[in-house]
């Protein structure tokens, strides 16, 4: 009884595969899309003429041109203590202090990739460099007033945080 159970209902569709439906979705859905590509078009084309019309961005302040942006660019990096091709040099070289870490009064890192100036972090970098110039200033002239180094330095530490 059972072997003819599993013929009349095998568990799956033993009907013909839908072929002519499958291809008919196809060739609809393809020919929508071709039609409505110069939709599309139109559509980015108008919001982009309206973007570049638009009086929000012209003469604004804080807009740059990207010209002005890699002027200044180029202008860092001919500034640079090292130029790329000299550092590029090096380390074809094999010369490995190319890219080594070394201690900087550079205050370029604190100007971060947005090329806006923190002014609070600046500040407060060179009033840490100003404190430390004195700390070794009067470290010097330490052994007359007979304060120790670690004491200074446990001030500094307090002073930045």
């Amino acid at each position: 009884m059972s072997a003819q159970i599993e013929k009349n209902n095998p568990g799956y569709d033993t009907g013909e595969p839908a072929n002519k439906r499958i291809a008919f979705v196809v060739i609809l859905s393809a020919a929508i899309l071709i039609a409505l590509v110069p939709v599309f078009n139109s559509y980015f084309n108008f919001m982009m003429e309206r973007e570049i019309r638009s009086e929000e961005k012209w003469g604004k302040e804080g807009v740059e041109l990207r010209s002005e942006i890699e002027a200044a660019q180029r202008e860092r990096l001919e500034k640079a203590p090292m130029s790329v091709d000299a550092a590029k040099r090096k380390l074809s070289e094999g010369s490995r202090d190319a890219v080594q870490p070394k201690s900087s009064d550079d205050l370029g890192p604190l100007v971060g990739w947005g090329l806006n100036p923190n002014e609070a972090a600046a500040e407060a970098a060179q009033a840490a460099r100003e404190r430390a110039a004195a700390a070794s200033e009067a470290a010097s002239g330490e052994g007359e007033d007979g304060a120790s180094e670690d004491e200074s330095t446990d001030a500094e530490a307090a002073d930045a945080e």
